[in-house]
C-alpha cells in the first residue's frame, strides 16, 4: 500500500467562515473522513485502488467544531468551518517557529477590523498581524508572582503571631498606627502613638503626592 499523498486544495474565507476545497477525482463519500478540532482539520480519503490522500492543517484561528461540516462532490470535498470570532484570518495555516533560546513561541492571530461583505475584495489586500508570546517568559512571570504571594503570606502570619501574643496596649498601638498611616507604619509602642496621629510613611526612595 502506498503512503498517503497530500491532495491539491485551495481555500477562501469570509468574516464568519473559512472554506477549503480539496480536489480528488471521482471521490466516493463513504471513503472520505474529515475530523474537526478547535485549531485544526484533518482530511483522509482511502481509495479502493490503494491511492490514499491525507491533509492535516493547523489553522490560524479557532473554529466551532459543532458548526463545521463538509460535503463530497464528484471532483472535490468542500470543507466549511465556522469561526469562533468573526474576523479575517489573512492566512489559513498558523505559523510556528522557535525563539532564540530554543523555547517554543506561540503565534496568536490579532483580529482585523470587521469588513462588510461588500468590501471583501478590498479586505483581502489588508495585511494580517501576529503577536508573539514567549511561553517561557510567561512561566517565569507566573513563578515570580507565586513566590511574591508566598512571601506576603509569611509576613502576614508573622504579624498575626506578634498580635496574638502581645498585650492590650501593644495591640492598640499596632491597630492605631496601621489604620492612621494607611498601612505604611506598624508601631508597637502605645506611649509614642496614643496622643498623636501616625502619618503615612513612603517607602525609601519614593514620596507620596496629593492629587
Amino acid at each position: 500500500m502506498e503512503s498517503a499523498r497530500e491532495p491539491r486544495y485551495d481555500w477562501y474565507e469570509t468574516d464568519k467562515h473559512v472554506v477549503i476545497n480539496i480536489f480528488v477525482k471521482n471521490m466516493k463519500p463513504d471513503l472520505v473522513s474529515v475530523r474537526f478540532e478547535p485549531k485544526s482539520v484533518h482530511f483522509t480519503y482511502k481509495n479502493e485502488s490503494d491511492e490514499n490522500y491525507e491533509l492535516n492543517i493547523d489553522l490560524n484561528g479557532k473554529i466551532s467544531v459543532a458548526d463545521s461540516s463538509y460535503r463530497v462532490l464528484s471532483v472535490k470535498a468542500e470543507v466549511k468551518m465556522s469561526k469562533i470570532v468573526n474576523y479575517r484570518w489573512g492566512k489559513l495555516k498558523v505559523s510556528k517557529t522557535k525563539g532564540e533560546n530554543g523555547a517554543a513561541e506561540q503565534f496568536v492571530a490579532v483580529p482585523l477590523a470587521s469588513v462588510p461583505s461588500g468590501d471583501a475584495e478590498k479586505s483581502d489586500k489588508l495585511p494580517s498581524f501576529t503577536t508573539r508570546i514567549n511561553m517561557k517568559e510567561v512561566e517565569e512571570t507566573i513563578k515570580s508572582l507565586e513566590e511574591e504571594e508566598k512571601n506576603e503570606g509569611s509576613v502576614d502570619r508573622l504579624f498575626q503571631d506578634i498580635y496574638s501574643k502581645s498585650s492590650d496596649e501593644v495591640r492598640r498601638a499596632m491597630n492605631k498606627s496601621f489604620q492612621e498611616s494607611n498601612g505604611t507604619v506598624l508601631n508597637t509602642n502605645w506611649a509614642e502613638v496614643k496622643s498623636k496621629k501616625v502619618e503615612m510613611k513612603a517607602p525609601e526612595s519614593s514620596e507620596f503626592k496629593k492629587w
